[in-house]
């Protein structure tokens, strides 16, 4: 049994190998020059068909990768904060601030998600919400003492950029985070020092 295996092993291996000789020998030739050059000629067309469309295939995708490509990091469009507006004179909690898709989406990309959580955790004694000299602010810390968890938030409406300042939130160094590195506004800055 064995050895029918192995002369049906042996003539497929054969028969494998003479039909690769026979692909890569030239066949008879008993077609006509002219013949023999169409088929040439086609053949190499094909080639250069494939091959310019492999190129163009090939630009085409480079192109799109450069037009997609910016400059700065990917920065998705933002929606405008200026209808927090309508929140003046009310705690955060009682208007979900810090649940707001939108002011959340962007805290989480300035601040990342584990401070965003942290912050969300300390949110305890919060203060009104102003809307004054075209800026919004408001703050919360974990408890009533000195050294508390604090945060503050602040938009500037007509620049539409949000500002996060944070002290002894998870041992994390007490900072002001401001979109697109703007500079940091004056009440902000008195905040921090507190």
């Amino acid at each position: 049994m064995q050895s029918i295996r192995f002369t049906l092993w042996a003539l497929m291996f054969l028969f494998l190998a003479a039909c690769n000789q026979g692909g890569t020998e030239a066949g008879p030739q008993t077609a006509s020059t002219e013949e023999s050059v169409t088929t040439e000629t086609s053949a190499s067309g094909n080639d250069m068909n494939e091959r310019e469309l492999a190129q163009e295939r090939s630009e085409r995708i480079s192109n799109e990768a450069e037009e997609s490509t910016p400059a700065e990091p990917y920065k998705p469009e933002t929606v405008p904060l200026n209808y927090l507006v309508k929140y003046a004179d009310q705690y955060p909690s009682t208007v979900n601030f810090l649940g707001n898709e939108v002011l959340r989406t962007r805290m989480k990309l300035l601040l990342g998600g584990n401070l965003f959580s942290s912050i969300q955790k300390l949110w305890k004694q919060e203060t009104l919400i102003e809307a004054e000299g075209g800026y919004i602010f408001t703050s919360a810390q974990a408890g009533p003492g000195n050294g508390d968890p604090k945060v503050a938030v602040m938009v500037d409406i007509e620049k539409d950029i949000l500002y996060v300042g944070v002290k002894n939130v998870d041992k994390n160094e007490d900072k002001i985070y401001a979109e697109r590195n703007a500079e940091v506004p004056v009440r902000l800055k008195n905040w921090a020092k507190k």
